[in-house]
């Protein structure tokens, strides 16, 4: 069994050759298969993310199909791990997996003695995995060393056959299942598709490898028999968990590789001291960091860099969208928060939508059909119903009434204002401030008035028209049938 390896015992750097130049057929879609997002993340993101964890110095990932996505993904990608350096290599025409790490021959020099060869499309492996497979690799002084795993349903995946006379288990051979016969389909032992790679001898044994009969395609598999072939020395080293080695080939792999991601989060913080309802109903991203005694109620969703404190209370049905900080003692149901931090004490929902670079103070209350955007909330303030907040800046103990709005839009100049409401202000229910424009300390907006121009600390500012009262109107104006028939109601 596979015994996980810090990066402290580490000692031999690695690079890393990552395949990402197929169609993805079976996706029936215009976005490339390492594309599609696992918990917030892309595919490749998160095979790119696993690598910088494990300490690699280089990945080279290898495109061809819809190429400019790609590269622009990782132009996106590429400032979160400034340690690592990522490049591309254009394969052109694709022709397998065999012939994509040969196009990276030329950028690898041979003084580097290990070289990492994994798709772009399995975002479940784990960087403790891949300082494992190195460590053994370097261990056994081997040549090639190949990741296995053992599973109940092999189909779909090469057969590895083992020597039964070695007590190690040395590899024979893969047999794709296609060449397989029936009692080699029954083989539990599979090929995860990750290998290490002494570089300066599998190098020229890439030269050597022979298109597949009517595909015209190379298959990097091949290289095992090829160095069994030359004596030189193939390891094999096996995945604990077998879910890591999950592949995304179709839409129903991504939902399979979301759940298992999740569940995986999921069990750790549980273990942690966070008290999840519904393990089935709840999806949390590895980079979710949650504080012990916070409850998740089911229909969650928290992905991206969120982090929540102690004893708070999420849901149910919240989603969090990093990067997003929520305080301890938090409430939140019913709502949407990304890009924002919720301090102590906050309460937000039901159908709260915070954004943009909001910030919520502390004991601050963002209830119903309440959206912020771009807002920096005071503590112990209040925006209860039916609000529209965007660009504000709002200080502590305000009311916000029901219906209040900033409108910070400028449609004609396009450009958009900021409102700034001081300490202990109140505004109406039904009010409109036009930015830019200030509401000063304890002042007060009277209901339904549209404030254009700066209210000073204490005031009281009221703009609307005044009432109008016509006695008996109605009455007068209505026909004989309709009053009668006003009259004939029970």
């Amino acid at each position: 069994m596979m015994q996980p390896v810090s990066a402290s015992k580490l000692e031999i750097p690695f690079d890393a050759i990552v395949l990402a130049a197929g169609k993805g057929t079976r996706f029936k879609g215009e976005t490339p298969k390492v594309l599609h997002p696992i918990l917030g993340i892309s595919a490749l993101g998160r095979v790119l993310k696993t690598l910088s964890e494990a300490g690699c110095r280089r990945a080279i990932v290898v495109i061809g199909h819809q190429s400019e996505k790609i590269e622009s993904e990782i132009n996106h990608l590429q400032p979160r791990w400034t340690h690592m350096n990522i490049q591309t290599v254009l394969q052109s025409p694709q022709r397998g997996t065999g012939d994509a790490v040969r196009q990276v021959r030329d950028q690898i020099p041979d003084l580097r003695p290990t070289v990492l060869v994994l798709a772009g499309d399995v975002p479940l492996l784990r960087s403790e995995t891949l300082l494992s497979l190195v460590h053994h690799h370097t261990t056994q002084d081997a040549h090639l060393t190949l990741l296995g795993a053992t599973v109940e349903n092999p189909t779909g995946y090469g057969r590895l056959i083992l020597n039964p006379s070695e007590p190690s288990g040395q590899l024979q051979a893969i047999i794709e299942e296609s060449d397989a016969g029936e009692s080699q389909k029954k083989i539990q032992y599979v090929n995860t598709g990750v290998y290490a790679l002494h570089w300066p001898v599998c190098t020229p044994m890439l030269s050597t490898l022979s298109a597949a009969t009517g595909q015209g395609e190379y298959y990097l598999t091949d290289l095992v028999g090829i160095a069994l072939t030359h004596g030189h020395r193939v390891a094999c080293q096996w995945l604990t968990d077998a879910t890591e080695m999950i592949g995304i080939n179709t839409r129903a792999h991504i939902a399979e590789a979301v759940h298992a991601l999740s569940h995986r989060q999921i069990q750790a913080l549980m273990q942690a001291g966070v008290t999840i309802l519904s393990t089935a109903q709840t999806l949390i991203a590895p980079e979710v960091r949650i504080g012990a005694d916070t409850v998740i109620y089911p229909g969650c969703v928290l992905e991206g860099e969120v982090t929540v404190g102690s004893g708070c209370e999420l849901g149910p049905n919240t989603q969090l969208i990093g990067p997003v900080r929520i305080e301890d003692n938090v409430r939140i149901s019913h709502s949407v928060v990304s890009d924002s931090v919720i301090a102590k004490g906050a309460y937000i929902g039901p159908y709260a939508h915070i954004r943009g670079g909001s910030a919520v103070g502390m004991d601050t209350r963002v209830g119903n059909f309440v959206e912020l955007k771009n807002v920096q909330m005071g503590n112990a303030s209040a925006a209860a119903h039916l609000s529209y907040l965007g660009d504000a800046h709002i200080g502590d103990r305000v009311n916000m009434g029901a219906g209040s709005i900033t409108a910070n839009y400028d449609p004609v100049r396009d450009v958009k204002h900021l409102t700034h409401i001081e300490d202990g202000a109140k505004v109406g229910c039904n009010s409109v401030l036009i930015a830019p424009v200030a509401v000063g300390r304890n002042s007060c907006v009277a209901a339904g008035s549209v404030i254009t121009k700066t209210v000073e600390a204490g005031d009281l500012a009221i703009s609307r028209g005044k009432q109008t009262v016509l006695p008996q109107w109605v009455i007068k104006h209505e026909s004989p049938t309709a009053l009668f028939r006003a009259d004939c109601q029970p």
